[in-house]
């Protein structure tokens, strides 16, 4: 971990840990695991990022986390439930990013951050694009003045939109009869499940709605190359960025000083190289 950031330890349900910039930070990066992940853990060494970039210098890092093996609750309701509290975290900066125990990081200021980025992987993208939906849905049917989430920076690690590959290790869950009504997240993820569909659908639309598409619709996206866990497909609002030979479904979004390529994706302004 770069001296620049402290770690702090959250007790939310879902926001799990942080790293606070020590200099007054002008973003907040969110990240979101996907199936079977760890909040931290899943995104490898992304705390130690490249010494002097500027970009991460002025970043507050939130991680989220969340258990795979729930009985009763969607996809969505998992996304409803991250987005509430979320919102104590963005767009106003929360106080726990200023305090390590009794040890003050920098002056708080109860500002604002100037931009908002969020970064899924694989089922975490799902979840990426439902909370933007969500908030865009919510503008076009006057439950919010404006966008707030949907204006936010997304960049998608090999996403589940298009749901499991088949004969994958992670579809042969979905299709199985034993772990399938324990874990309710897998039924979302079948190829061309209702939810997926509705999904898709729902972001396009959305997209047409506005007269200047919101930032949050557009996704970047970059996939693994060979890519053996979910099934390689983009929507309308999708920009693929590119593909990553060597890399797998869950090696992709771990970045190490050989493989810098997750830290400038993230911080990329979306052309393709």
């Amino acid at each position: 971990m770069r001296l620049s950031h402290e770690e702090i330890r959250l007790d939310g349900d879902h926001a799990k840990v942080a790293y606070a910039a020590s200099i007054p930070p002008k973003r907040l990066i969110v990240f979101i695991h996907g199936f079977l992940g760890r909040d931290k853990s899943s995104w490898g060494n992304m705390v130690d990022f490249p010494e002097g970039e500027q970009f991460w210098l002025e970043s507050d890092l939130l991680f989220v986390g969340y258990k795979t093996i729930q009985s009763n609750q969607s996809i969505q309701g998992l996304s409803g439930n991250i987005h509430e509290e979320l919102k104590c975290y963005y767009p106003a900066q929360n106080s726990s990013m200023y305090m390590s125990g009794d040890y003050k990081l920098r002056e708080y200021n109860n500002e604002e951050y100037e931009e908002l980025y969020l970064v899924g992987h694989s089922m975490g993208g799902v979840i990426v694009k439902q909370i933007v939906s969500n908030d865009a849905a919510n503008v076009i049917n006057n439950l919010q003045e404006e966008v707030i989430y949907s204006n936010s920076n997304v960049r998608l690690f090999s996403p589940a939109h298009g749901g499991f590959r088949p004969m994958g290790t992670l579809w042969l869950l979905c299709m199985g009869e034993i772990l399938s009504p324990f874990i309710s997240y897998l039924a979302d993820l079948k190829v061309n499940s209702p939810y997926l569909t509705d999904l898709k659908g729902r972001c396009d639309i959305l997209a047409s709605r506005f007269s200047v598409t919101p930032l949050g619709l557009t996704n970047l996206i970059l996939w693994a190359r060979p890519e053996h866990v979910v099934a390689v497909t983009s929507t309308s609002v999708d920009v693929v960025i590119g593909e990553v030979r060597g890399k797998t479904h869950t090696t992709i979004c771990k970045p190490s000083s050989s493989y810098v390529t997750p830290w400038t994706f993230i911080q990329s302004d979306g052309v393709k190289k």
